[in-house]
């Protein structure tokens, strides 16, 4: 084994600072991906979850969901208390705030909105949502309709696969030849006796 140089040396004592400085800065860059919002201004939701026609990614027959996610704010007040929501046929709805988890002072607020699924609103796309950005809330990472809408009707399963001609007819030939092999085992066996 070689010995240490100081350039191996100098080398070997960088690794730890190298580690500490890329974690910092993912961490750093993690943070900025946030949007800084100001009070009063309106954010829109840009279509994140639905495709083209406003129709949600993942559908649910019980409730429409948004959530807002990564939500910087100083407490549970300051984080919109209800979103707005335009549905394809013009109509307009309030979604409540259903539910805050996470850490506000951290930027790890998740607030979820959501109404249930009805006749009149789950063969439906969304059209538009926002919200108005209370006093206190500094910035947010996401705007998402999470899922929503009626499943559409549940296909049944395929029928379980039927054997085929081909088969059938090789185990039907092994099972004769089986037979024959103790037809002829058996008749040696009488011979013997």
């Amino acid at each position: 084994m070689k010995p240490f140089t100081p350039l191996r040396k100098a080398l070997r004592g960088l690794a730890p600072a190298v580690l500490v400085t890329a974690l910092a800065t993912i961490i750093v860059a993690g943070t900025a991906l946030a949007d800084a919002v100001t009070t009063g201004q309106t954010v829109n939701w840009t279509g994140q979850g639905a495709n083209s026609s406003g129709i949600a990614d993942s559908c649910s027959d019980t409730e429409w969901l948004f959530v807002l996610n990564g939500i910087a704010a100083a407490n549970a007040n300051d984080v919109p208390q209800q979103i707005s929501v335009t549905f394809t046929n013009g109509t307009t709805t309030t979604f409540p705030l259903t539910s805050l988890q996470g850490n506000l002072a951290n930027g790890a607020g998740n607030a979820h909105y959501s109404i249930a699924v009805t006749a009149q609103n789950g063969s439906l796309g969304i059209k538009s949502a926002f919200f108005v950005v209370p006093a206190g809330m500094t910035a947010y990472n996401q705007f998402v309709l999470s899922h929503g809408g009626f499943c559409g009707p549940k296909s049944p399963p395929p029928p379980p696969p039927g054997g085929t001609p081909e088969l059938d007819s090789i185990l039907l030939f092994a099972a004769g030849l089986t037979g024959l092999g103790c037809y002829v085992a058996l008749r040696r066996r009488a011979r013997r006796i």
